[in-house]
């Protein structure tokens, strides 16, 4: 009830993020933002997705828990990751413990960015979900994202009907 995996999918064109999938035993951390584009230069998505130091892997543990100060809260995201607070005021869940791992397609090529997220401090177990999480699992959930294509995106059948 206290943990979240979502899956975010890059976006080129826009040079952002669109949350693909998301599950939580918790109802309402399940469902979908209001947001429905996430930048791409805030938030531990940024930081896995650029910082080659990292290679494609983030654990933040240290987020101060907002029951205990919504200042340092909200401080902690705007210095760590870029997040204003007139936007992680909005935050339906709070994680204080975050694994954040670049997916990558067939090719090598990052395509996505799954985020494990829990409200308890040092909940999240890193062997664990390198063990569970495997290549195998990777693979399907890289399968899922090869099949989710936005209405908008370019595809060879309307390039053969467009105009120019």
């Amino acid at each position: 009830m206290q943990e979240r995996i979502c899956i975010y999918r890059y976006i080129e064109l826009e040079d952002s993020f669109e949350c693909v999938g998301r599950h939580s035993a918790h109802h309402s951390y399940r469902q979908s933002s209001l947001r429905k584009r996430y930048s791409s230069n805030m938030g531990i998505i940024a930081d896995v997705w650029h910082d080659g130091q990292l290679n494609g892997f983030k654990r933040d543990k240290n987020i101060p828990s907002p029951s205990l100060s919504k200042a340092a809260y909200y401080k902690y995201l705007k210095d760590m990751y870029r997040i204003p607070r007139d936007i992680s005021k909005h935050f339906r869940m709070n994680p204080v413990d975050i694994i954040a791992e670049v997916i990558v397609d067939t090719k090598n090529i990052p395509i996505a960015v799954i985020v494990f997220e829990s409200q308890r401090k040092d909940f999240l177990n890193e062997t664990a979900i390198k063990t569970i999480y495997n290549p195998t699992k990777k693979a399907v959930i890289r399968e899922a994202l090869d099949r989710v294509q936005r209405p908008s995106s370019p595809t060879l059948g309307r390039a053969k009907g467009a105009k120019l």
